[in-house]
């Protein structure tokens, strides 16, 4: 979509190079120069700003940046992005304003390094997060609704590529458009919640027993989820720091 736009609008524009998950990603800004990323901040394994963490100074102090975001994103998301001195645009992406930001960054000479705009952007996020609002987790059903759920009624989160099923307390199991990486950013920040696998976030209020010879998570309701090695360290760990 952004590509075909691109190509329509101007002659004089060159794709370097595109990707579609955060690995990819990361070699291409690493390796490919360029003067414009154009970089969606939802990706299929997490968010662009873990990328962003370790793609090379001398690369983001080259470039200009250009966010694309869902209109989902989260109300202290945009609000940072329009205090920072990033272009964002919403999705779907609007052809004459992409054209607009481009034409701005032809023009502009930032008055801070990106590296030192990203950092303050990473501030303006986590300072306006504050938690969750009113301590619910917003997910995301399929038609457009969205859902709040108490985060203490979220048994666990099972990721199947683009979406996320959520066992709730209740025996209720939603469905979340959003895939897991959405939800780690949102809820790894605490310590209630633990990386089972790949697959699996848990909440650690429901965990009934861990068996590390079978690689197994026994939860409260009778639930049993396959751990990873990491995440059973991870799960070990935790243990070990409520028992010393």
């Amino acid at each position: 979509m952004v590509k075909s736009i691109l190509y329509r609008s101007f002659t004089d524009v060159e794709v370097a190079g595109e990707a579609d998950n955060a690995a990819d990603g990361l070699a291409l800004l690493r390796y490919t120069p360029a003067d414009v990323w154009i970089l969606d901040i939802e990706l299929g394994d997490g968010n662009i700003f873990s990328v962003l963490e370790q793609a090379p100074p001398e690369r983001l102090n080259a470039v200009c940046i250009i966010f694309l975001t869902a209109f989902s994103t989260r109300e202290y998301m945009l609000k940072a992005l329009r205090q920072s001195a990033i272009d964002y645009l919403l999705k779907p992406v609007d052809p004459d304003l992409l054209k607009e930001a481009l034409e701005k960054v032809r023009h502009r000479k930032p008055d801070l390094k990106l590296s030192q705009r990203l950092d303050e952007l990473k501030s303006l996020i986590s300072k306006d997060q504050g938690g969750l609002p009113n301590g619910k987790v917003p997910f995301f059903l399929p038609r457009g609704a969205v859902q709040y759920v108490e985060i203490q009624k979220i048994m666990y989160l099972e990721g199947e590529e683009m979406l996320t099923h959520v066992q709730l307390s209740s025996d209720e199991r939603l469905t979340s458009t959003r895939n897991l990486g959405f939800y780690k950013n949102l809820l790894l920040r605490d310590g209630l919640f633990l990386l089972a696998s790949k697959k699996y976030l848990v909440n650690t209020h429901y965990i009934d027993k861990y068996e590390p010879d079978g690689h197994r998570l026994l939860l409260t309701d009778g639930s049993a989820l396959t751990v990873s090695r990491r995440g059973g360290k991870g799960i070990l760990d935790f243990f070990r720091g409520l028992f010393g």
